[in-house]
């Protein structure tokens, strides 16, 4: 009976395991998915905009400042 059960037990942790890896490889497609086309998007308007993409480090190592936002005066 015991045996059994740890039987049980052992092929619950492995279904669940496979489960869990499944679903974590579906969230990893989805998110990879969900990037191509948001990289896709912004390549597109870059290139209605007729701009290059900044360095990515001159617009997030520092803060906010006045210049970088619309004003609607």
């Amino acid at each position: 009976m015991i045996s059994n059960a740890e039987a049980k037990s052992a092929e619950l942790r492995r279904v669940a395991g496979d489960y869990v890896d499944d679903v974590m490889r579906q969230a990893e497609e989805s998110l990879r998915n969900s990037l191509e086309t948001i990289q896709s998007a912004h390549s597109a308007v870059r290139t209605a905009n007729g701009t290059r993409p900044a360095a990515a480090s001159s617009r997030r190592d520092r803060e906010p400042e006045e210049k970088d936002f619309i004003s609607f005066q």
